[in-house]
């Protein structure tokens, strides 16, 4: 037996010596086809169809792949990882990095400044959006704002939501002139203050602008586009009066209360020749702080848009009137050219809706949002009688028309003689001889208050047959 097991000892060392042998010839070799795949690799990337493209193709094909990514900047540093060669490429073009790049100001991560600086070195000289998201009472990291004001002269829209980041910009160098600078955003949580910060009067191409809270010396002529959310309507009406080349204004304030005529002799007055669009939203103030009336007549009087093409009206419920027809009409009377209106939570009577729609001729389309001021008679002046084409129907040029919630003053045989008057199928209006004098309604929107129910089977027979029949009829 002891001859036996110093011979099985043997037969085993021996096998374990052949075993880390091959090993080790396994280990060999798997580095030589590692090696070897390495160039394999190397080789087709250099006879692949990508190496053969121009320079200037792929670079193309980088800016497509860039800017239609949710996520730009990960798709270029995607794109720079994937050789050496795309890499250098991608760091000679400045345009793909000029992506807006959200700033964390509050981030103090060791390498995060010293990485946004070399983000926004990278675009440079193009100009760049920068963005600052960031909540009250955090605590800015220095090295971040002096990264991002370094490139200040290369901001082509910046856009900022707290106040404590304004403060910051003071320490921009004082001759700083934002050449790029296109739009501007900011929304402060300060409301009611007025900043005397001038830095942004230098933005010669400055057009579109965003401000919510407070109001910041701007060069109000020149702007074309405009946000404007302040509690103080005067305000916003003094600085309104000086953007004369406005193509888009929407306003967010508050109602004036109400003033004598020898009040509004005081008020400034003035015309946006160039105004098209107009988006109006009055907030009522919290009655448990404030008592008295409110008006909104000030705004109304005080312009003149002979451009304009579209007006949208929204009031906070406040169960009143906030509005006077005749300044409402002498305002349309001053908007010849106005094409769309919208009226949300406009309380009026009738009467008052008669008066605004008959000085609104022009208007092809029509929103009512719970405005309880349609009642029969309104849709009856609404109706085309083919026998009376003398007859003067209100918006002879209707064709689209929203009636969400406005009261229970009419009946349905009233909306749908009137729905059916303004109507014809594709082959009876081709055979008119001569066009009719109204124009053919393309698209009707009801929605009944909830307490009317739903419609009768009649009328959502004829419903049915006028969708068959090619119009947009939606009865919610």
């Amino acid at each position: 037996m002891g001859s036996m097991e110093i011979r099985a000892k043997s037969f085993l060392a021996e096998a374990q010596a052949n075993v880390a042998g091959m090993d080790l010839q396994i280990n060999n070799l798997i580095c030589l086809r590692a090696r070897e795949r390495g160039l394999i690799a190397a080789l087709k990337f250099v006879t692949s169809p990508i190496r053969k493209t121009p320079p200037q193709l792929l670079v193309t094909i980088f800016r497509l792949v860039v800017w239609s990514s949710h996520s730009p900047l990960h798709a270029v540093l995607r794109l720079s990882q994937v050789s050496d060669y795309w890499r250098q490429l991608i760091l000679r073009t400045p345009d793909l990095w000029t992506m807006e790049l959200p700033i964390k100001l509050t981030k103090h991560a060791a390498d995060y400044a010293a990485i946004t600086r070399v983000l926004l070195e990278r675009s440079s000289p193009l100009p760049i959006s920068i963005s600052l998201p960031r909540r009250e009472n955090e605590i800015i990291l220095p090295a971040l704002l002096d990264a991002m004001l370094s490139v200040a002269h290369r901001w082509k829209t910046f856009s900022m939501i707290t106040s404590d980041d304004l403060e910051a910009l003071v320490r921009l160098p004082p001759n700083t002139v934002f050449k790029q600078l296109e739009k501007v955003s900011l929304k402060l949580h300060r409301p009611g203050v007025c900043w005397d910060i001038v830095m942004f009067l230098s933005a010669v191409r400055l057009r579109a602008v965003v401000l919510e809270g407070s109001i910041i010396p701007m060069p109000w002529a020149q702007l074309m586009h405009l946000r404007l959310k302040h509690s103080f309507p005067s305000a916003c009406l003094e600085v309104i009066l000086q953007c004369t080349n406005l193509v888009h204004l929407e306003l967010i304030t508050q109602p004036w209360k109400v003033i004598s005529e020898r009040e509004y002799a005081t008020l400034s007055t003035g015309t946006l020749p160039r105004l098209e669009h107009l988006i109006l939203y009055f907030e009522i103030p919290d009655r448990a702080t404030y008592l008295g009336e409110l008006v909104i007549d000030p705004f109304l009087r005080c312009l003149a848009l002979p451009a304009l093409q579209s007006l949208k009206l929204k009031i906070t419920t406040s169960g009143e009137s906030l509005m006077t027809s005749d300044a409402f009409t002498r305002f349309l009377i001053r908007c010849p050219n106005i094409g769309y209106l919208a009226l949300s939570s406009c309380n009026m009577s009738p009467q008052d809706l008669r008066s605004v729609l008959t000085h609104a001729s022009s208007l092809a389309d029509l929103s009512l949002n719970s405005c309880h001021c349609v009642d029969d008679s309104i849709l009856a002046d609404l109706t085309f009688s083919e026998h009376d084409v003398m007859h003067l129907n209100l918006l002879p040029k209707l064709k689209y028309l929203t009636l969400n919630y406005c009261g229970a003053s009419f009946t349905e045989e009233t909306l749908e003689t009137m729905i059916c008057s303004r109507w014809w199928s594709d082959q009876t209006f081709q055979d008119f001889l001569f066009p009719p004098p109204i124009a053919r309604l393309e698209f009707v929107e009801f929605t009944p208050n909830q307490d009317l129910g739903g419609v009768s089977i009649s009328f959502q027979e004829t419903i049915t047959q006028l969708q068959s029949e090619g119009l947009d009829l939606f009865m919610n």
